[in-house]
């Protein structure tokens, strides 16, 4: 039975960071406005959290906004089972939302986020991830976000990494004016469907970058990564890939998918042929702005292995690369 909590509609409420903790099956709903206490953009320091769903199984956020929360995060998961948001606005936060492990090592699975927005974000907009989860059952997993739309978002949008989360869903994402749209790292079995970046790279309105993020204008990163498919999309930027002699980059798929190029770098010990850096790699029905795959510099061409490119084209427009490096 589900304990209700309404927030009346076309109402404003002011909300305390640490102020919402929700339990096992809460149903959060209404179209009102929570307001947090720091509207203002500079002074993010990812202190606190509007929502917390921490060990929780059957909870329901349905319509509600959370705005002007910069120095801490809109909504912070851990260790939670069979949680469900649906249309959900988060405007202004360092992270958007955060769905992650506990201290005791367990993460959170099951979780539906459906048309969520998540607007002007100072750090990640949505994070998923389980840092030192060692045992299986317990990493993050079985994650599906449904028609995601993210605005201005200062280091990466959406970001699943740490861990090896795995079975991630990401359906019909749009990214406008973020600075880098989708990063994936240390994880596998992951999904994006029918993406689309607009204006992807740093605008005026952003806010300042964290020197802890130095990446910029990538619409897909994915580095240390295993068995991933996109499935269709349009992305404006780079596919940017990356792997190590000891972190693979191992059976990705991309089928039908229009981006800038796809570039591939090795880290550490690139020269090392022994390693399959990057291998299993298959592009069907692919379309590339400029170069399609662009290898960079001081790396063997043994690295990347058992690729197959079926019916793609290349308009062979500009690079976007500096320095010497290989063009296929």
């Amino acid at each position: 039975t589900f304990k209700r909590i309404y927030v009346p509609d076309g109402k404003s409420y002011p909300v305390n960071l640490n102020g919402i903790f929700l339990n096992t099956n809460n149903y959060l709903f209404g179209s009102g406005e929570l307001v947090g206490p720091d509207p203002d953009a500079m002074m993010a320091d990812v202190s606190g959290q509007m929502i917390r769903v921490d060990n929780c199984t059957g909870v329901v956020v349905t319509d509600v906004k959370i705005k002007n929360g910069y120095k801490g995060k809109g909504v912070w998961m851990t260790n939670s089972r069979n949680i469900e948001f649906n249309n959900f606005t988060i405007d202004g936060y360092s992270y958007g939302m955060w769905i992650g492990e506990n201290d005791d090592g367990v993460g959170c699975s099951d979780i539906r986020i459906n048309q969520p927005r998540i607007l002007n974000t100072k750090y990640w907009g949505m994070y998923v991830r389980c840092l030192d989860v060692v045992v299986e059952a317990n990493k993050t997993q079985k994650v599906t976000i449904n028609d995601p739309y993210f605005y201005n978002a200062n280091m990466a949008a959406f970001v699943c990494a740490e861990g090896y989360v795995k079975h991630v869903t990401l359906v019909n994402p749009v990214f406008e004016r973020c600075n880098v749209d989708m990063h994936f790292e240390s994880c596998s079995n992951y999904t994006v469907i029918n993406p689309t970046s607009i204006d992807t790279g740093k605008k005026p309105d952003h806010l300042p970058a964290n020197v802890e993020y130095p990446f910029v204008g990538w619409s897909l990163y994915q580095i240390f990564t295993q068995d991933s498919k996109v499935l269709g999309g349009n992305l404006d930027s780079t596919v940017w890939l990356g792997a190590g002699s000891d972190a693979k980059s191992w059976n990705h798929e991309y089928i039908g998918l229009t981006c800038k190029e796809f570039v591939f770098e090795g880290v550490g010990a690139i020269q090392d042929l022994s390693k399959d850096f990057f291998k299993g790699y298959t592009f069907s029905a692919c379309t590339t702005t400029g170069v399609f795959i662009y290898q960079q510099t001081d790396a063997p061409l043994s690295y990347l292995r058992d690729f197959k490119i079926v019916d793609c084209s290349c308009l062979l427009g500009e690079s976007g690369n500096s320095g010497s490096g290989s063009f296929i």
